[in-house]
């Protein structure tokens, strides 16, 4: 109730600042290649409704929430999402990350800087735990858009006007198991092996919201810490991956922690490799 009463307050402040998406957003396009920004603007979500099962619905309208200011029924509906977040025998499942992100979100804008460093390490902790979750997604559910023109009526805000490429809310991921008999004998969600449906771009952004926030909090001292870069190695490019849309994603998710890794002292160098 103390969080609470602490965000009830926060509200009038928080309409008058501008929310952390719009930041990271504007990290993320700052961050794509050259090449990428000649292209066609990627626009997640902008052919689909955000109904998905993962992240689930109270996560939505939460988000919701948020972004008209509300910031104390945001974060009690963040809390009913993460209650009903799924969870395997390792603990909670990737579509709690964008939950608790934004839950930390909340409790930075009411000055509860502990509470929020407590959810982004739980967000990041997933991340980790999850390692090798981008090479499971099938990327190919990308292609699916159709790239929209840009409006001719536009054209007197700059010489050349983006074509917009919308991309699903939802992108199917391999999960579950073909053998369950270490399911049975761990405890947790039994589930054979099937493609399910999923707002990853959600996720990614999450990260970046939990590793952006997280850099803010700590400031200079960020590098003594080891999980940016136990996140960066937690998502990585999946092997021989060659889609430009998809690279362009991963590769905005990791630039927004690229300035926390260079403070790091085995923070990983930026190249090829690593990003």
């Amino acid at each position: 109730m103390h969080r609470l009463s602490k965000l009830a307050a926060s509200e009038r402040s928080l309409r008058s600042r501008s929310a952390i998406p719009a930041l990271v957003i504007a990290v993320l396009i700052w961050s794509l290649p050259a090449a990428a920004q000649n292209g066609p603007i990627i626009a997640p979500g902008l052919d689909t409704s955000s109904v998905n099962t993962y992240p689930n619905e109270n996560y939505y309208f939460g988000l919701a929430q948020y972004r008209e200011g509300e910031l104390a029924n945001a974060a009690l509906s963040f809390d009913l999402a993460l209650g009903r977040t799924r969870k395997d025998p390792g603990g909670r499942w990737i579509d709690a990350i964008p939950v608790l992100a934004m839950t930390a979100e909340c409790l930075y804008q009411a000055g509860d800087l502990a509470g929020a460093v407590e959810s982004i390490d739980a967000a990041l902790a997933i991340a980790v735990r999850n390692r090798g979750w981008l090479r499971a997604l099938a990327w190919n559910d990308l292609l699916t858009g159709t790239v929209r023109q840009p409006d001719p009526a536009a054209s007197w805000a700059a010489p050349q006007v983006p074509a917009v490429l919308p991309l699903p809310n939802r992108i199917s991921i391999a999960s579950g198991e073909v053998d369950l008999t270490n399911t049975f004998q761990r405890g947790g969600v039994v589930e054979g092996a099937k493609l399910t449906r999923m707002d990853a771009i959600e996720v990614m952004r999450g990260i970046a919201i939990a590793l952006y926030r997280r850099g803010v909090i700590f400031g200079e001292i960020t590098g003594e810490f080891e999980v940016a870069d136990q996140t960066l190695q937690a998502i990585l490019y999946p092997p021989d991956f060659n889609l430009p849309v998809g690279r362009a994603l991963i590769g905005s998710m990791r630039g927004t922690a690229s300035g926390i890794a260079a403070r790091s002292a085995g923070g990983l160098a930026p190249g090829p490799s690593s990003r």
